[in-house]
């Protein structure tokens, strides 16, 4: 967190060409693993090293869960975070749609309350970690923001996500 502050300055300042090749992005994911769901706001940060190649790139995404899910009588789950790192793969449609596709690794701790009489009586936190995969679409809206929708399967848990989310694209027009 600390080091947050620096780095935005060190984008904001780096030449343009550099800088496009940084984005963030905040949004919102549907996570359903097995017979729950999870709504979770979404946070990234990639890096797509143009000067290399202009269709590779990597990303960092974090989840944190919204909310509970009941799991039957006297039961919820809830997702505490999810953190992943993937390689992304683009390819431009038109001039403001490309596709992506994304394989990773997604880390994921889960918590299980029981209840009995309204009080919690057992708390448990379980974590998963493994592969994740999935693709989408990056719709350039104007200059620097783009509206990203995608798919993602988490092996780990079995879980589908759906996501929409704002992306920021430093130093674009």
């Amino acid at each position: 967190m600390k080091l947050a502050l620096p780095a935005l300055l060190m984008l904001a300042s780096a030449p343009t060409a550099v800088a496009q090749e940084w984005y963030t992005g905040v949004g919102y994911t549907y996570y359903s693993p097995d017979d729950v769901s999870f709504n979770t706001v979404t946070t990234r940060i990639g890096y797509n090293p143009t000067q290399i190649n202009d269709y590779v790139g990597f990303e960092l995404e974090g989840l944190f869960g919204i909310g509970d899910d009941s799991i039957g009588a006297g039961a919820e789950q809830s997702l505490d975070f999810s953190i992943g790192g993937f390689a992304v793969g683009r390819y431009p449609l038109t001039e403001r749609i490309e596709v992506f596709g994304r394989v990773g690794y997604q880390f994921v701790e889960i918590t299980t309350e029981l209840f009995d009489a309204g009080a919690v009586t057992l708390e448990s936190n379980d974590s998963e970690d493994g592969v994740a995969f999935g693709g989408g679409l990056n719709i350039i809206l104007r200059g620097p923001n783009t509206l990203r929708v995608g798919y993602t399967y988490a092996d780990a848990t079995e879980a589908h996500l759906a996501e929409i989310s704002y992306v920021y694209r430093f130093g674009a027009n």
